[in-house]
C-alpha cells in the first residue's frame, strides 16, 4: 500500500525546499500564474469568481482543475487565455508564459524571457493564441460552428495563422489532424450534427492542435459523454500528450477523472485554490476536508461497498461569502479560527503539495489529519491512525 509520511518541517523550510525545487525545475516550466483575480460587475456589487490564484505548469505537464460548478474553474481558464469579455475582467495578476530555450533563443543563445500574457497587445495576443496556447471549449456541439464542415473550421485556423499555406496544404493538413485524433478523413465534409458526441470531442481536439500549440486549455472535454467514450477521449488525450509534447490544464468537476489521467491536481473552492498536490498525493491521502469530499462523492469500483458521505449544503453565494474560510459552514472540522480568518495556500510536508486549511496551521508540524472522523473541538485534534505519522492509501 502507498504511505505518506508527517513531516515536522517548518513553514519556512518547507517554502525554501519549494523555492530550490521551483529553481531547479525553472527551465521546465512553460506557464506560471501569479495571484490572478477575476471579478463581474453588476448592479449590486462585484463578483469575486478567481481570487488570488496561482500555479506553475510544467512542459509536457498535465494539471487538472477540479471543483464544484461555480467555484471559478472556466473563468479562469478564460483569464489565461484572455477570451474573458465584460463584465468580467481581469483585476490583478500575471500570467507569464516561458518560450522553449532551444527554439527561441536570441542570437547570443542567451534564453528568451517570458511573456506576460495578460499585457499583450491585441496582435501580439492573435500571434499568442493556437500557435502556442488552444483551448478546447466546454460542449464540443456548441463549440463547432453548425453550419460549417469539419474541414472548414480546421483549414479556417490555418488560414487565419498560415496566411502562406497553400489550399492543398491545409487540406493536407486537415486530413493529417484528423487521423491523429483517430477520425476517417471523409469526415472532413460532415457538419457537427452528423458526428456522435465522441466523433465531435475530437473534432474540437485535432482544430486546437492545427498549430501544434505548448498549452491547451481542455474545459470538462467530456462533459455529457457516456464512460465508455470518456474513457476513449481520456487514452486519446494522454496519447497525444506523449507523442506531442505539449502541456494540458484540464478543467472538470469529476475528481475521479483527473486521478486517472492528470499528473498534479489544483481543487477550487469559492474562487480560491484551497489544495494542490500529485494526483497519487490527493487520492491516497487528501489534507483538505473539501478534498475528502469530493473524492468521497463518488462509488470505489473495487474493495467493499461504502456509503457515499459527499458534501453537505451547498458552495456559497460569490456575492456573499462567508467570514473566514469560505468552506467553513459545510466543514465538520471548522472551529473559531476557521471562521474569522482566510487560510493562505501553505507548503507541506517536502514543499511537493500546499493546502489552504487552518488544521495545518502550527509551524513546528504537519500533522496527517484523518478526516474520516471529524472533531470539531480543535484543530488537527484527528491524528493519523499509523505509527509516525503514516496514511494508508485508500
Amino acid at each position: 500500500m502507498q504511505q505518506v509520511w508527517g513531516s515536522a518541517l517548518t513553514h519556512e523550510e518547507a517554502a525554501n525546499a519549494m523555492v530550490q525545487e521551483t529553481s531547479a525545475k525553472s527551465a521546465d516550466i512553460v506557464l506560471d500564474v501569479r495571484h490572478v483575480s477575476v471579478e463581474y460587475a453588476g448592479g449590486g456589487g462585484a463578483v469575486h469568481a478567481v481570487d488570488d490564484v496561482s500555479f506553475t505548469l510544467a512542459r509536457g505537464q498535465i494539471l487538472g482543475l477540479a471543483g464544484e460548478s461555480g467555484s471559478g474553474k472556466s473563468t479562469l481558464a478564460n483569464a489565461i487565455a484572455r477570451l474573458l469579455r465584460p463584465p468580467a475582467r481581469v483585476v490583478g495578476g500575471e500570467v507569464l508564459y516561458y518560450p522553449r530555450p532551444e527554439a527561441d533563443a536570441d542570437a547570443r543563445g542567451a534564453a528568451p524571457q517570458p511573456v506576460d500574457v495578460l499585457g499583450l497587445a491585441p496582435e501580439a495576443l492573435r500571434a499568442f493564441r493556437w500557435r502556442r496556447l488552444s483551448m478546447v471549449f466546454q460542449s464540443a456541439m456548441n463549440a463547432l460552428n453548425p453550419v460549417l464542415d469539419i474541414g472548414t473550421q480546421i483549414t479556417d485556423v490555418l488560414q487565419a495563422h498560415c496566411p502562406s499555406m497553400s489550399r492543398r496544404n491545409r487540406q493536407e493538413r486537415a486530413v493529417e489532424l484528423l487521423r491523429l485524433v483517430g477520425i476517417a478523413p471523409d469526415r472532413l465534409r460532415s457538419f457537427p450534427h452528423e458526428l456522435s458526441g465522441g466523433m465531435r470531442q475530437r473534432a474540437t481536439i485535432a482544430i486546437a492542435l492545427a498549430l501544434n500549440p505548448e498549452i491547451i486549455i481542455m474545459d470538462e472535454p467530456t462533459t455529457a459523454l457516456d464512460v465508455v467514450v470518456q474513457r476513449e477521449i481520456l487514452a486519446e488525450i494522454t496519447d497525444l500528450r506523449d507523442r506531442l509534447g505539449f502541456s494540458v490544464i484540464f478543467i472538470t468537476h469529476d475528481l475521479s477523472l483527473l486521478l486517472e489521467i492528470a499528473d498534479r491536481v489544483a481543487i477550487m473552492y469559492a474562487g480560491r485554490i484551497v489544495e494542490t498536490g500529485t494526483a497519487a498525493e490527493l487520492h491516497c491521502q487528501p489534507r483538505h476536508p473539501y478534498t475528502y469530499g469530493l473524492l468521497h462523492s463518488f462509488p470505489k469500483v473495487r474493495g467493499p461497498r461504502l456509503a457515499l458521505t459527499g458534501i453537505p449544503g451547498s458552495p456559497p453565494n460569490l456575492r456573499a461569502l462567508p467570514t473566514g474560510c469560505a468552506f467553513h459552514p459545510r466543514c465538520a472540522f471548522a472551529f473559531d479560527a476557521c471562521r474569522d480568518a482566510t487560510p493562505d495556500l501553505q507548503p507541506c510536508a517536502s514543499g511537493a503539495r500546499s493546502v489552504a486549511c487552518h488544521l495545518y496551521d502550527d509551524p513546528a508540524a504537519f500533522p496527517v489529519i484523518d478526516l474520516s472522523k471529524p472533531r470539531a473541538e480543535a484543530p488537527g485534534a484527528a491524528v493519523s491512525s499509523s505509527p509516525n505519522g503514516a496514511a494508508q492509501c485508500m
